[in-house]
């Protein structure tokens, strides 16, 4: 009893943190991209019936977005600062702990799965998806993502048929949140892959750290093949290719517009790379890698030395065949 209620601590003081870091901003006024979703609350079903048909205004497809803005979201909150700024921050804090679930997959032990909720739950990119509703297809699509991964996860486990259905209409919804979802195939691949793996070599595990396997499911942990694996996964990948010409099909041939005025074309040169470079930085935690101020430099130079630590070791395992650093890659 003892070791699940140190995790169940441990697990509240990652959340707690994300709020410190995250509610400060309930304060601040709406983004001026948050009026995307203002100025577009569907009115009737006749108007969610047209979101699902086709894509919207600006050549995506996002209908669950509208719906939760529209009948979740606008009548808890309407324009009060706080209860809009709250909706995010749930959604992340319960995106953290799908994360902390996932990983005890994956590791099989209790540590590793702690820190995939820190890194996960207090990344810089958190200050993005918890400010305000304007990223509610990144919250709300790794929402489903997530759930999704956990179900398929526990088809390992006990239930295969119910949890691999719950994946599946999870996967839906993912894909009718935000277009990224499209990656859920590979990953499910990987996850399950790695988790199956953990099953089978939990030999040598210190058993304080472990998570036994009725922790997971009533059942005992089933020993899948990789070909089943790959069988599982299969559904999935066919949902996204029919997702893909389906978009192929209404969009004309273009997955992006090309249209030079559109803010979602796409255009590959070496110029619009170099522009994301800082967007990149800011994902490991460099707000201001180029910076020279000491204030920036107290904070990035021992960021960067650890980083740079992290990705020897990494590789280093890699070569080893350590399971860690294979998962660590995802």
């Amino acid at each position: 009893m003892r070791q699940p209620a140190n995790r169940a601590v441990w697990l509240l003081a990652i959340l707690a943190l994300e709020v410190a870091i995250y509610a400060p901003s309930f304060t601040k006024f709406f983004c001026g991209d948050s009026l995307f979703y203002l100025s577009r609350v569907l009115e009737d079903w006749v108007d969610v019936v047209a979101k699902f048909r086709s894509p919207d205004g600006l050549g995506q497809y996002r209908p669950l977005t509208y719906v939760l803005y529209s009948y979740v979201i606008y009548p808890t909150a309407g324009l009060d600062l706080f209860r809009n700024h709250l909706f995010p921050l749930l959604f992340h804090t319960a995106n953290t702990v799908l994360t902390y679930f996932i990983a005890r997959h994956i590791f099989a032990r209790s540590r590793p799965a702690l820190l995939a909720a820190f890194f996960f739950g207090v990344s810089t990119v958190g200050a993005y998806i918890t400010y305000d509703n304007t990223f509610i297809p990144d919250y709300l699509y790794v929402f489903f993502y997530l759930g999704a991964l956990l179900s398929l996860c526990r088809c390992l486990e006990s239930n295969p048929v119910l949890n691999f259905v719950i994946a599946l209409v999870l996967f839906l919804f993912a894909l009718f949140s935000k277009e990224a979802a499209v990656s859920f195939a590979a990953g499910a691949l990987m996850v399950l892959l790695l988790a199956s793996e953990a099953r089978r070599s939990r030999k040598g595990v210190n058993p304080r750290d472990s998570v036994p396997s009725g922790e997971f499911g009533p059942g005992p942990a089933v020993n899948v093949p990789t070909w089943r694996i790959g069988l599982m996964c299969a559904p999935f990948a066919v949902a996204t290719l029919v997702y893909v010409g389906w978009h192929l099909a209404v969009k004309g041939g273009a997955l992006y517009p090309s249209d030079p005025n559109q803010p979602h074309r796409l255009e590959v040169t070496w110029r619009n790379v170099q522009s994301k470079l800082a967007d990149l930085a800011q994902a490991v935690g460099l707000s201001s890698p180029m910076s020279i101020e000491w204030q920036d430099l107290v904070i990035n130079l021992p960021l960067m030395i650890w980083l740079a630590w992290v990705v020897v070791r990494t590789l280093r395992g890699i070569l080893r065949g350590e399971l860690m650093c294979r998962a660590g890659m995802l």
